[in-house]
C-alpha cells in the first residue's frame, strides 16, 4: 500500500510518498514545503464544520483480483481486434484502492477509503495511424462499451488522416 504525506506551511505545499507512515516521511514533506514557493491557490485549511467527507469507494473494484483484471484486458483486446482492422499495440486495465487520512490543526481528523478503475489502450488502425484512448472513474464501467468506443474512434481517426493525405 502506498501512502503519502501532504502538508502546508504558510501556503507552501510539502508532499512525500512512502510505504508506511513514518516521522522520516513527514520530515521530508516539511523540508519540501519550506523549500517550495508559496501557492496562489492556497486558501487555508478546512474547518470541521466546512469539511465534507468524500464517498467514492466501490467494493466491487476493491474485490477485483489480478485474474479479473487480466480477463477484462483480454476482453478489451478481443473486442477491438474483432474484425482485424485495428490492432491493439498496448492495453492496460488497473485498479487502485487508497486510504486517505486528513489531519490538520483546525481539528479535522478523519479517514476514508477511495477506489479508482482505469482502462487505457493504444491502437493501430489499418496499419496507418495510432490512436490512444482512456477512461478513468471511481466506479466500474463497462469494458465492452469502452472497447466499442475506442474501435469507433480509431476508425474515425484513421479515416481522417487518410483523407488529409489524399
Amino acid at each position: 500500500k502506498r501512502r503519502s504525506s501532504d502538508l502546508w506551511i504558510d501556503g507552501k505545499e510539502g508532499f512525500s510518498y512512502n510505504n508506511k507512515p513514518s516521522v522520516e516521511a513527514l520530515n521530508k514533506a516539511i523540508k519540501i514545503a519550506k523549500l517550495n514557493a508559496k501557492r496562489d491557490y492556497f486558501y487555508g485549511l478546512p474547518e470541521p464544520k466546512k469539511f465534507k467527507k468524500i464517498n467514492n469507494f466501490d467494493q466491487e473494484i476493491n474485490e477485483l483480483s489480478p485474474s479479473d483484471l487480466i480477463k477484462q484486458g483480454n476482453q478489451l483486446i478481443r473486442t477491438i481486434n474483432k474484425d482485424g482492422s485495428i490492432d491493439v499495440i498496448e492495453a492496460d486495465i488497473e485498479k487502485s484502492c487508497s486510504e486517505i487520512h486528513i489531519l490538520n490543526s483546525n481539528g479535522i481528523d478523519c479517514t476514508y477509503k477511495t477506489t479508482d478503475y482505469a482502462a487505457y489502450v493504444k491502437t493501430l488502425a489499418n496499419k496507418t495511424g495510432t490512436y490512444d484512448d482512456s477512461e478513468y472513474k471511481s466506479e466500474l464501467f463497462d469494458i465492452k462499451s469502452f472497447s466499442e468506443r475506442v474501435k469507433r474512434r480509431a476508425n474515425l481517426f484513421q479515416n481522417r488522416d487518410r483523407k488529409s493525405v489524399v
